[in-house]
Formats: structure tokens, sequence, C-alpha cells
């Protein structure tokens, strides 16, 4: 993430603590955005002063942190929306009684009584992946939404420092994701893959030997049909090489080797890569087989992208965030070039958090956090300072945390697709 970035984040809500500047961690960045509320001023360490400019001083810090809190609030939480419409016909409209009844009733139980961060979408519409925290397990988990029954999977040697980060991925039969084992940076240390089927867990990836650190050089994995890819960092001159692994055979293939920062799949069995660029965002510059290399022609939706930040897909649908962080773009096809839907109002930047599936496309402006639909060409907020999970089958929402803590608890609301109400009509 960009030091402009960060500025302007911080520009945006100063009384968020960010992280330390050079920190690249784009799910850190996020969930310290949403998750750090107001600190309470500490109480003065100063000797007492006589009683009546004691009251003097306390009315005026009074009048002080109610106007602060004022403008805050009028800034930030009742600002209007951040978001200008680019596209035709597209407009912001506000949750009705339905909707407002749908993320009330829907929030896992489980979550009210240990900590839990969603990684990844079931493909049932009634689970989804998290790290859970608690005394008596903390691990990998998959989470019955329902009945808030939980299956173990991966259990965390080091309970207090041991967290799955980042974004986890899941295909319908292979879950995939990143493990970090310290507090104080989260940055990826270890790769995992969990069969849904045998049960069985492996360590896939790990740090490269090219670098001495305990930590991974490269970007997140992302699984499908068996298929996991990542790029992973080869030396300091920022080159790299694009991993395939089948997940069946344990087979490792690099298909592609040089300036690589990111890579990811689309339908066809087509791995796609890209390089960083400037600002921000990353240039998608070539695509290949997944199984056998063979580099093909990138797909128009792909082919244009040339500044593309938090670039997400379904393997047909196609979303992401301009160079700047200050347009939404999408495709609904990979033929189709992408179009620009929004505009932000600055200083509020769209964050790491774009999501697509299908017809849906979630995201955030920092603190608010949207899903439109491409149907109707509505959209509404429905967090203000959580952030989301969007899947084939459902729609998870992990509210910000009541106060500070190094596993906390909040609430996780679960929707799936299926029972999502319309977009209300607006005015």
């Amino acid at each position: 993430m960009s030091a402009d970035v960060l500025a302007r984040l911080r520009a945006a809500d100063p009384a968020i603590g960010m992280p330390p500047e050079g920190v690249d961690d784009r799910e850190r960045l996020r969930r310290a955005i949403v998750a750090a509320p107001l600190d309470s001023l500490a109480r003065s360490q100063r000797r007492p002063v006589r009683p009546r400019w004691a009251l003097v001083a306390g009315l005026a810090l009074a009048i002080i942190l109610l106007t602060a809190a004022a403008v805050w609030a009028r800034t930030v939480l009742l600002a209007p929306s951040p978001l200008r419409e680019s596209a035709p016909g597209w407009r912001q409209v506000p949750l009705d009684a339905a909707w407002k009844a749908a993320l009330a009733d829907h929030v896992v139980a489980l979550s009210r009584r240990v900590s839990l961060v969603p990684l990844a979408c079931g493909d049932d519409g009634r689970t989804f992946f998290a790290a859970l925290s608690s005394k008596g397990y903390s691990g990998v988990v998959r989470v019955d939404a329902v009945t808030s029954r939980v299956t173990g999977i991966r259990r965390f040697a080091h309970p207090r420092t041991d967290q799955a980060w980042g974004a986890g991925a899941f295909d319908g039969r292979w879950l995939v994701w990143g493990e970090s084992h310290t507090l104080e940076d989260p940055t990826i240390s270890t790769v995992w893959s969990w069969d849904s089927r045998t049960g069985k867990v492996r360590e896939i990836g790990v740090p490269g030997r090219a670098f001495a650190s305990r930590f991974w050089a490269g970007s997140e994995p992302v699984v499908r049909d068996g298929l996991v890819t990542w790029t992973q960092a080869v030396n300091a001159a920022g080159l790299g090489a694009v991993h395939v692994i089948d997940l069946a055979t344990g087979r490792d293939r690099i298909v592609h080797r040089g300036k690589v920062t990111e890579s990811f799949f689309v339908a066809g069995g087509l791995v796609v890569w890209g390089r960083a660029t400037e600002p921000a965002g990353i240039a998608v510059t070539g695509a290949a087989d997944a199984r056998t290399g063979a580099r093909v022609a990138l797909p128009a939706a792909l082919a244009g992208a040339r500044a593309a930040d938090d670039l997400a897909t379904d393997g047909t649908a196609v979303a992401y965030a301009g160079p700047h962080l200050d347009t939404l773009w999408w495709s609904p096809s990979l033929q189709t070039p992408p179009r620009r839907l929004f505009n932000v109002v600055q200083p509020y930047p769209i964050d790491d958090s774009i999501q697509v599936a299908g017809r849906y496309i979630s995201f955030s402006v920092a603190p608010h956090s949207y899903l439109a639909d491409t149907r109707s060409r509505r959209y509404a907020e429905i967090s203000a300072g959580g952030w989301t999970l969007l899947g084939t089958s459902s729609l998870v929402i992990a509210e910000p945390a009541a106060g500070k803590a190094v596993h906390p608890i909040s609430d996780v609301v679960f929707l799936p697709l299926r029972s999502l109400p319309a977009m209300p009509a607006g005015t």
C-alpha cells in the first residue's frame, strides 16, 4: 500500500490508528481500519488543581470532546456517501425493513461467544471457514452458520500468536490459507491446504529460500478446480515465479518467471498474472494454461487492466479499483472490456476488500461497506465499519469489534445469496 494512500486514510479518520508505513499487508491494513474504535482519553496525570479551575477545565474539555465527536461523526459516520455514480442508471439506495431484518436475524450465534475471523465462504449456502480463538480450541475451522456447529481443521500450535491471516480460498473441495506465527508482523509464514473429502491437511508453501526471512515473499494462494496458484519472489531485485500446484498429485509447476507480484485463475483453466505498477495496483501481463503452462492470449476483460488495484474475479466477472483507489471498474464477462461504475469523493479511497460473485460486487470505502447488484444497478451500505466476504452462494459480514483485543469478539452475519432481499427501489 503506497504512502499517499495511507496518508489519505489518516486524513479520512485521524482517530484510527494505522499500521506503520512500509507494512504492505492488505488484510492487516483493512482490519486496522475497521476494528479500531476511538480510544478514550487517559485521565490527566497532573497534580490536582483548585476546584473552581478544575470545574472550568472540565467544562472546557467536555466541550472540546463533544465538538470533536460531533465533527468526527458528521465527517465520517454521518457523512453523505463518498461515492459518485459514473455509469448511467446506477444509484445508491437506503436499506429497507427487509434488509435490516435479514442482517439482524442472521448473526451467527457462535460469533457472540468466541472470536471468529472469516476466511472463506463455503459452496453450500450454509457454511463458512474461519480462524476461531477460544479457551478450548484455537485454529482454522468450518462453521455451520445455522447451528453454530464447528468442524476443526487445523489447531494452532501457539494459540496466542498463531493466526490465519489474509483471505483463504475454497473451491468446493479444497481449502487453502496462509498462517502467521507472530503478532509483531502478521505476514504469511506458511501456506496450508485441506481436503474436505479426506480431512487431510498439508503444508504446501513456505518462505522462499532466497531470502533470509521466515516470512512469505509473494501473493496469497488462490484455489480453483483442485489447482493452487501464487507468486513467490526469488530474489531481492523483484523477480518472481508463478506457481501452480495440483493438489491431487502434489506437482508444483512454474508457469512463468519474471517481474510478477500476483496470480489468479479465470474460467477456461487459465492462470493469469501481473506485476506491480506505480502509484498502485498491478498490470495484468500474461496468461497460460494452468495444467500445461502453454502461453495464451489475455481475455479482453483483463488485457486493458494496466493499473488494477485489488483485482477480484469469480472466474468470469471481474472487478477492481483504479490506480489511485478512486474508481471502481467492473466487467460481467472475460470477453467484455470493463467499465467504470463509481468515482470516489476524496479523500476516501476504495480499500483492499473488493469481492465479486455473479451479479454482486462487495467493496468498502472505509468505514462504509457496500453491496452492489449489477442486475438492478443499485447499491446499498450494508455495514458502517465492517468488512465482507462474497462467495458463489453466500455473503459474510464481519462487524467491527467493540474494543481492541488480540482476538476480538464481534458479530458475524451470514446471508445465503439465494435468500438476499431484493435491492430496495429507493426514492
